[in-house]
């Protein structure tokens, strides 16, 4: 009786059940997983690392590389970390899908198209190769036929993911492809908070790291001076529904294209802006951003 344990209440804690990410963050430092996982890119590590159970807001332009950036990155986590991820990709198809991300895989085009640029096709044997590691890696959420999704379906498939595959990713793209619908007349601003609440405790509750994309509201700089001028990069908080994206997002991140409607001539209309708005993470702005809002630009087609 002397060494009987009180039995555990639901939703109560003490700092103690969570000695292993306190002893990760102490012993480890910024090598230990609490700091987060390295991009695969090292000029990306320094201003972004991915820390699970944390949720980063994506936005950008129409065709800025949102959905293309996300894709390369989750490859990356799959090939260096072995992250698994579970993708509610709204705007592929999976067989579109498929191509993007084993173009990325093997690093060769799928097709012999006009954007390979002259680039060896995948033979088959590496297509296969490279089917069988995404069907490891990834798997798809998806809608019911003749439905939008609502964020407690797919949410409720990823936590069934989390328990039989073991997901540490997941894609949510795009925001407004869900459902619209809100109960009891609320505004879109409560919607919103209320949608981003529900993500976050998902993604604290499994330790899995969840990027979900939302549009700017407007479409600010296209077309300006016929397309030859540098269009200016949304904020986080132009997106479309409310501030609440960025006030309670752990990570933004603003892709974009400043010279997308570039004439000949006048710049690479493939460079890409990668402008990382905000960092939550204190242990990490510390050692690598001082503040959390820096940038970098990459200038190659791949990363368009």
């Amino acid at each position: 009786m002397l060494d009987a344990q009180p039995l555990p209440i639901q939703g109560l804690f003490s700092f103690w059940s969570f000695w292993d990410q306190v002893y990760d963050l102490y012993q480890q430092g910024p090598k230990g997983l609490s700091w987060g996982v390295s991009t695969g890119w090292s000029t990306v590590d320094t201003c972004y690392q991915v820390v699970p159970g944390e949720l980063t807001i994506v936005t950008g332009l129409p065709n800025s590389g949102k959905s293309e950036w996300l894709d390369a990155l989750a490859v990356n986590l799959a090939k260096q970390h072995g992250w698994v991820f579970g993708l509610c990709s709204l705007e592929n198809t999976p067989v579109d899908h498929a191509r993007k991300l084993m173009e990325k895989y093997t690093g060769k085009p799928y097709l012999n198209a006009s954007y390979s640029i002259g680039s060896t096709r995948m033979e088959f044997g590496e297509m296969i190769d490279a089917l069988i590691w995404l069907d490891e890696h990834f798997h798809m959420i998806r809608p019911l036929p003749d439905t939008m999704p609502t964020i407690d379906y797919i949410l409720e498939k990823a936590r069934a993911a989390v328990l039989r595959y073991g997901i540490q990713g997941l894609i949510i793209d795009p925001y407004n492809e869900l459902d619209p619908n809100r109960s009891g007349g609320i505004s879109e601003t409560e919607h919103v908070s209320r949608l981003l609440t529900k993500i976050k405790r998902f993604a604290q509750h499994y330790d899995c790291h969840v990027w979900f994309v939302a549009h700017p509201r407007t479409q600010r700089g296209l077309g300006v001076g016929g397309g030859t001028e540098s269009l200016p990069a949304p904020t986080m908080y132009d997106i479309s529904g409310s501030a609440h994206f960025i006030n309670k997002a752990d990570n933004g991140v603003v892709v974009h294209r400043p010279l997308a409607g570039a004439s000949v001539g006048q710049g690479d209309p493939f460079t890409v802006q990668l402008l990382v708005r905000k960092v939550s993470s204190q242990a990490f702005c510390a050692l690598n951003l001082g503040v959390g809002s820096s940038g970098l630009e990459i200038s190659n087609r791949a990363a368009a």
